[in-house]
């Protein structure tokens, strides 16, 4: 177009929509009560109490007509219990009960759409979101078998109440929201152990070169399931979805490294890998499936070196070493995983990362 001296330009226009903001703020007043007693030598008992008051506040324009004005106060009474039992000196086994809480943040309270440009989705915030409430049960067995290391088992359960989720709004392109679950459930089992290669080798020699090798894992196995409310956006439960897993969480976790430490000439050396398995990133609603996000492997690896009794130290990082994609995709055959059914939703390439640093000590 032609501006007033008859030259061309362009125009612009501000689109913001007058909904488009919020003013907010959040203060937390908290104390925490505690107690760590023996009986009977074997048996340990920590137990406390942590006392929360929360004070939340957003005011923003809903549409033209309407405002949003939360000022909500929650006080929240969270116990925990812990119990030991010393088996034998190098044995535990632990029993834990913990409550927690997880608050929705600001942007999953205001009503307004905001559009990330990774996924092309618009996110809407919704007003009347309420805190999750999380009770948390441990069962765990522990041997140290010496010189810190570790193995052990353990089982636990988690009861949800309102976990905060996002899902697709039916019949639109698109669009997500922020709701409110009824309620959810975790359960699984965790191996772990922390172990020198001397001692998985029988070798008992103080100083051996096989006991600057540490070994580390640890695996676990989830199991999750969602209930919705009787309806939802007009829907019911049922023509929502069917059984899935909870927003976020995947059906396993993998963790291993392998450590070189030598103390006398101040090498060390660890390379470390990391997998999580396929996990919902958006929960799918009616005629929309579920979004996951792509299960990939992180492999690692850190070098150091010191020189004049530890004055000087150069360390070499290695992240990422895989660059394997980080992908998302819709599970069209609700199989959890991907498959040739399965269509792409994004794609991200992640580069690989190499860092060297030296540090000096005055």
């Amino acid at each position: 177009g032609k501006l007033s001296n008859g030259k061309g330009g362009f125009m612009l226009g501000d689109g913001t929509l007058p909904n488009s903001d919020y003013n907010a703020s959040s203060a937390l007043t908290h104390f925490y009560i505690m107690n760590d007693q023996r009986l009977y030598k074997l048996f340990r008992l920590i137990y406390g109490l942590r006392v929360e008051r929360f004070n939340q506040k957003l005011s923003s324009l809903k549409n033209l007509n309407e405002t949003v004005d939360i000022n909500s106060v929650v006080t929240d009474l969270l116990p925990s219990v812990n119990f030991a039992y010393a088996v034998t000196p190098k044995t535990n086994i632990r029993l834990s009960y913990s409550k927690t809480i997880n608050r929705p943040e600001f942007r999953e309270l205001a009503p307004f759409l905001f559009f990330d440009y990774q996924t092309t989705y618009t996110f809407e915030g919704t007003e009347s979101l309420k805190r999750a409430i999380i009770n948390n049960y441990d069962f765990r067995y522990e041997l140290f078998p010496g010189k810190a290391q570790l193995i052990s088992f353990s089982a636990f359960y988690k009861d949800f109440k309102n976990p905060i989720e996002i899902v697709s709004l039916p019949n639109t392109t698109n669009q997500t929201k922020y709701i409110n679950t009824t309620s959810a459930k975790v359960y699984g089992a965790e191996a772990e152990f922390r172990i020198l290669l001397s001692s998985l080798l029988g070798i008992k020699k103080e100083n051996s070169f096989t006991g600057r090798f540490t070994l580390s894992a640890n695996a676990s196995y989830l199991k999750s399931s969602v209930k919705l409310a009787d309806s939802l956006f007009g829907y019911s439960a049922a023509q929502l979805f069917k059984d899935r897993a909870l927003l976020g969480q995947s059906p396993y976790i993998l963790n291993g490294s392998i450590g070189y430490n030598d103390e006398k000439n101040g090498f060390s050396a660890t390379i470390s890998a990391n997998r999580v398995g396929d996990r919902i990133y958006v929960a799918g609603t009616f005629n929309t499936a579920d979004i996951y996000e792509k299960a990939r492997t992180i492999l690692d690896f850190q070098c150091a070196k010191t020189f004049l009794k530890d004055a000087i130290e150069l360390k070499f990082t290695a992240k990422d070493i895989l660059s394997q994609n980080i992908s998302f995709y819709f599970d069209y055959d609700r199989s959890k995983s991907f498959t040739d059914k399965d269509r792409y939703f994004s794609k991200t390439i992640t580069p690989k990362t190499f860092t060297l640093t030296a540090t000096l000590k005055l």
